[in-house]
């Protein structure tokens, strides 16, 4: 799915100094590859482990995140008839201001904008060799770019099938998160727990970037908007314990980006209200939806006077999943000491 322009007004440093790409070159990939698993991640770059586990054998890294800003697609906005996906206009800025407010969290922040397929790979496959060997209490990861229902757009992908060999799906994520969660001998010995957030600020829906005045969000070339084999289906059920996933829009729904400020609607909401002093992220996130609606509702009502965009702007109001009812609350920046109540 798109993350959109509004077009004619509708519309996570201080860290480890990991290198990206000195990394062995990956085999080739295959047309329809399995799903990364760290397993699938040691077959990609077979000395990636050892030198994780040189990197931060000295480093005691609770906090981890992986920041991802894809702006540099080849389409063109302004050509309708340019059927390739379009050039963004604020992601590497969302990407920057949240590594920015992940640094200043006590995050070890991997970054990389304007991603190819293999890039992603390696990105993921990295982070879940750190996440393995070391003692991380707090693993994020945040994209900002196109997007389909639940499958990330590289930079490299031409087509808006889920089917794509270079449709990166949000299940790769997840399973080297529940690979590494279950492999740390930190967590199995007990002596951390470890919480999970995945933040995607993209569509969901397939569409490829084009809008206009009172235009619903165009389907992708798979003809069906939300259709399960084109958008990506549901996340797997094999996640890690304490994970929440947060996306910046609802199922077959568009997200947009903010004319009035440097940012999209929903990278602006989190920076305003996710890394807030003792709010948690159940009830930050919660803020966060509000402000999505309100912003983007206020917006077309008032200056477009459309009730069909401003209806498509309801629907597409941030949507949080977590793995369970029983999901435990957690804090990006610190939970403040409340102080005792004093009776007479």
């Amino acid at each position: 799915m798109c993350k959109k322009l509004l077009v004619l007004a509708i519309g996570l440093l201080s860290g480890l100094s990991f290198t990206v790409n000195a990394e062995e070159p990956a085999t080739k990939l295959d047309n329809n590859p399995p799903k990364l698993s760290l397993q699938r991640c040691a077959e990609l770059f077979p000395n990636m482990e050892q030198k994780v586990q040189q990197e931060v054998r000295e480093e005691k890294i609770e906090r981890l995140a992986l920041v991802i800003g894809n702006q540099a697609y080849e389409g063109n906005p302004e050509d309708p008839t340019d059927r390739r996906w379009a050039r963004l206009g604020k992601t590497e800025t969302d990407a920057a201001a949240m590594k920015t407010e992940f640094s200043q969290h006590d995050f070890h922040v991997l970054q990389k904008n304007n991603v190819e397929k293999k890039d992603l790979d390696r990105l993921v496959c990295k982070m879940g060799f750190i996440l393995k060997h070391s003692p991380v209490k707090t693993a994020a990861f945040y994209y900002s770019g196109h997007g389909l229902q639940n499958v990330i757009v590289p930079k490299d992908m031409e087509t808006t099938k889920a089917n794509d060999p270079k449709a990166f799906s949000v299940d790769n994520i997840i399973e080297v998160m529940n690979d590494s969660h279950k492999q740390n001998p930190f967590v199995r010995e007990g002596s951390i727990e470890r919480n999970h957030i995945v933040l995607l600020d993209s569509c969901r829906n397939g569409g490829n970037g084009k809008g206009g005045k009172g235009v619903k969000p165009m389907a992708g070339r798979n003809g069906l908007v939300g259709d399960k084999e084109a958008s990506g289906g549901v996340l797997t059920s094999n996640r890690p314990t304490n994970l929440i996933v947060s996306y910046a829009a609802a199922p077959d729904q568009s997200a947009y980006e903010d004319p009035n400020t440097p940012h999209s609607f929903y990278t602006h909401a989190l920076l305003n209200h996710l890394f807030k002093p003792s709010i948690s992220v159940k009830t930050a996130l919660d803020e966060v939806r509000d402000s999505v609606y309100n912003d983007t509702h206020s917006f077309i009502v008032e200056r477009q006077k459309d009730p069909q965009t401003a209806a498509e702007f309801k629907n597409s109001q941030p949507q949080q999943i977590s793995n369970d009812d029983a999901v435990r609350d957690f804090y990006l920046a610190g939970q403040q000491e409340l102080k005792p109540t004093i009776t007479n």
